[in-house]
């Protein structure tokens, strides 16, 4: 059943109409073109926009250090 909401408040005004929160995040080795190995971080998000009503699963992939990513990574 597909059920359609319509917002007439956004529950976090004040960060705009777009939110994104982070579903999952996880490391992955990864090895590069020129032998060498790369960890990378890969989280899962759901963004939702409250001004448009769409909604979407993004997956973005960050670059680690050359040993290990120890903890999540965090936007400066």
């Amino acid at each position: 059943m597909f059920a359609w909401f319509k917002f007439t408040e956004k529950p976090y005004a004040h960060q705009g109409p777009i939110i994104t929160i982070k579903l999952r995040e996880n490391t992955k080795n990864v090895k590069e073109s020129d032998g060498s190995q790369q960890n990378k971080l890969v989280e899962m998000l759901f963004e939702m926009n409250y001004d448009t009503g769409i909604w979407r699963r993004l997956k973005r992939i960050r670059v680690g250090s050359k040993q290990s990513v120890s903890g999540p990574l965090r936007n400066p």
